[in-house]
């Protein structure tokens, strides 16, 4: 039984760090970056000692399904660029509405409208509402 435990445990702290890792901007949008901090902590920490549980099984018990699950979960998280993924999801799921954005600034319909920086546009209440719909 125990054994099985630390397997479901790699699986589910494994699972939390991807899942971090793709909802992060999300997850920061609502709670902001100083209440996300203890989030990665709580998160990263609990991954750090299943991988460890993991290590000191395969040496006790030569069973490596959990450290291989930790393991790969690792160089997924080193080498996969999660954020990238997430910035164009975002893009092809907002294009229709950003290319309409810039079709209202070709047009004129949208002009710079604020008083300390005129190279910047605010948009309409309508475009950004429904820009931050899509995102949550």
């Amino acid at each position: 039984m125990k054994k099985n435990r630390l397997l479901f445990l790699a699986f589910i702290s494994s699972a939390l760090v991807i899942f971090m890792e793709f909802t992060q901007w999300k997850i920061i949008d609502i709670v902001t970056e100083f209440l996300m901090v203890p989030i990665w902590i709580f998160v990263f920490v609990l991954f750090a000692i299943i991988t460890v549980r993991a290590i000191i099984h395969l040496v006790k018990n030569r069973d490596w399904k959990p450290f291989a699950i930790q393991f790969m979960t690792l160089l997924l998280w080193i080498f996969f660029p999660f954020t990238q993924v997430v910035l164009d999801v975002d893009f092809k799921v907002n294009k229709a509405e950003r290319e309409e954005v810039v079709r209202m600034v070709e047009n004129g319909e949208l002009k710079p409208n604020l008083l300390n920086d005129q190279s910047f546009i605010r948009l309409p209440k309508k475009i950004s509402t429904s820009l931050k719909e899509e995102r949550l």
